[in-house]
């Protein structure tokens, strides 16, 4: 179903469904290559871990932070603004 609605007659550009593999327990998300193409710039990846959901909000780990250089990916420990995801660009 997702491949029909990203490559079909009337593509979307991004869908998110629940994944299947874990009981819906976590979501997929499909973005059409287009989209990634002409619109999305890779700048960096920061791995997270979600500990708990309260009705207070998201209480959350940071990983390692990832960086393209030369064509590969460096890995680092996060740091400064990376640490506080209120802090981040949107």
């Amino acid at each position: 179903m997702a491949h029909e609605m990203i490559y079909g007659a009337a593509w979307k550009d991004l869908i998110v469904y629940p994944s299947f593999v874990n009981d819906s327990y976590s979501s997929n998300v499909a973005i059409h290559p287009n989209i990634v193409h002409d619109h999305l710039q890779f700048i960096k990846v920061i791995k997270f871990r979600v500990d708990e959901l309260t009705s207070l909000g998201i209480k959350y780990s940071i990983g390692r932070v990832g960086e393209m250089h030369q064509g590969n990916m460096y890995w680092r420990p996060a740091k400064g603004e990376e640490l506080d995801f209120s802090l981040l660009p949107m």
